[in-house]
């Protein structure tokens, strides 16, 4: 199957097992398939991350108890990494993120009223 640019082969990720805050640098490289001292791999997973919680609502710390969130990350930080520039044309939004995302977000539903 091909994400986005990218060949993903399942069968390598069946039994894929990571929290979102056990991604590193190297991680990220390799799903990138760059260089692991590229200086901009702790920004980008930053903002990989950053984006997954604004998007669900969700602490850093509640990623962690949705694996499937690690998944859309990588795809994000990889995104991330080849949209660099500010002028570029960005096709929509990664389908296979959102559903993900969608599946796990809190912010969208309305908050009770205290003392109402």
């Amino acid at each position: 199957m091909i994400l986005r640019g990218r060949s993903v082969c399942f069968a390598c990720l069946r039994g894929f097992s990571m929290k979102v805050s056990e991604l590193t640098d190297t991680i990220i490289a390799e799903y990138i398939h760059i260089d692991p001292n590229d200086a901009l791999l702790d920004t980008v997973l930053e903002s990989a991350v950053s984006e997954a919680c604004s998007y669900t609502g969700l602490t850093e710390a509640q990623l962690d108890e949705h694996e499937d969130i690690t998944i859309a990350v990588l795809m994000m930080a990889a995104d991330n990494y080849d949209i660099r520039s500010a002028h570029v044309d960005k096709p929509e939004n990664n389908s296979a993120v959102e559903r993900i995302l969608s599946m796990h977000s809190i912010n969208l539903l309305p908050k009770e009223e205290v003392g109402g």
